[in-house]
């Protein structure tokens, strides 16, 4: 994991597929802003909840790995997590559910980067 082990904000196991050990890491994103994300006006609530520490911006990582060796890896910044509106808000539930809809994406794109990593010390 390239990321310090103190801005994970939580891991969960996937499914395995392809004989690659699948984990998804939820991982602080410090450089998304609601103020330059959202319009002031319209989300004036949600930009007050996110400078209220009510929520934060993550990155989910997904990693692909054999025998606790990571070979390859994906990941999509700019996720919400915490309460918002009175509700809870996570990528990615606890149980691997895809709350992001970019998941399957993620998988696919960590296990092609693996095989090629594969590819390259085979060679």
């Amino acid at each position: 994991m390239p990321y310090p082990t103190e801005s994970i904000v939580y891991s969960v196991e996937l499914e395995g597929q392809d004989d690659f050990d699948l984990t998804a890491y939820i991982v602080e994103d410090t450089d998304c802003d609601a103020e330059q994300r959202y319009d002031r006006q319209e989300f004036a609530d949600l930009i007050r909840a996110w400078k209220n520490d009510e929520f934060q911006f993550v990155g989910v990582v997904v990693e692909a790995s054999r025998e606790g060796v990571t070979l390859g890896d994906a990941s999509i910044w700019g996720s919400e997590y915490g309460d918002i509106e009175g509700k809870h808000v996570q990528p990615i539930g606890d149980d691997g559910s895809d709350n992001i809809g970019y998941l399957p994406g993620l998988i696919k794109d960590a296990i092609a980067a693996a095989y090629e990593k594969l590819s390259q010390i085979s060679r």
